[in-house]
């Protein structure tokens, strides 16, 4: 339909008048840094790293299974 139609049809309606309710306020930073901070995971707090595997002899150790 053309806008004249629409506007026969709705008249109350005008042009410039908001056809959605407006949002009261964008969130801010610390909003944002808030929720996403919740979620996260912190490594930090591990107090002893753990040993990395020595994956040059599973390797070998896993091809010399196969033979």
């Amino acid at each position: 339909p053309t806008v004249r139609s629409v506007r026969r049809v709705i008249p109350e309606m005008r042009e410039g008048s908001p056809l959605a309710a407006s949002r009261t306020s964008a969130p801010t930073a610390a909003d944002i840094a808030a929720r996403t901070a919740s979620r996260r995971i912190n490594f930090a707090k591990i107090a002893e790293p753990m040993q990395a595997p020595n994956l040059l002899a599973l390797q070998t150790e896993s091809f010399d299974w196969l033979r």
